[in-house]
């Protein structure tokens, strides 16, 4: 699940370049279908890291938990934000002019703290 979610904010983003560079809607809605995927899988994600935490290590309190933390409660907010958002335009509306550029820098900051969040996971695991 963890991979799942920075995989599909990956190719959201994709998604996102593509509809912006060639202007076809259907790559806005993928992208927002990918996000909306995204959007359910980060609070399990956050739940299960968490539980994870305290059953290998013993605490979510000390080392990188405390960032771990911070960043999925931003994570989440940002996608649900997003989300939010972007349903409450409609169907028929396509994002244009400064709702691009505000999406764009949603989409780029949440696959940023997905990248985070991954590192932060691989310094848990590998110790590095």
């Amino acid at each position: 699940l963890r991979g799942l979610v920075g995989s599909e904010m990956c190719i959201r983003d994709r998604a996102w370049f593509v509809y912006l560079v060639l202007g076809d809607v259907s790559f806005e809605r993928a992208s927002f279908y990918l996000m909306l995927a995204a959007t359910l899988a980060v609070p399990f994600t956050g739940l299960f890291g968490c539980s994870d935490a305290k059953h290998r290590f013993g605490t979510t309190t000390t080392g990188v938990f405390p960032e771990k933390k911070l960043w999925s409660f931003v994570l989440t907010g940002i996608t649900l934000g997003t989300v939010g958002w972007r349903l409450s335009l409609g169907w028929a509306h396509v994002p244009d002019g400064a709702e691009v550029v505000v999406f764009t820098v949603l989409l780029v900051t949440a696959t940023g703290i997905a990248a985070r969040l991954g590192m932060l996971g691989g310094k848990l695991v590998f110790g590095h």
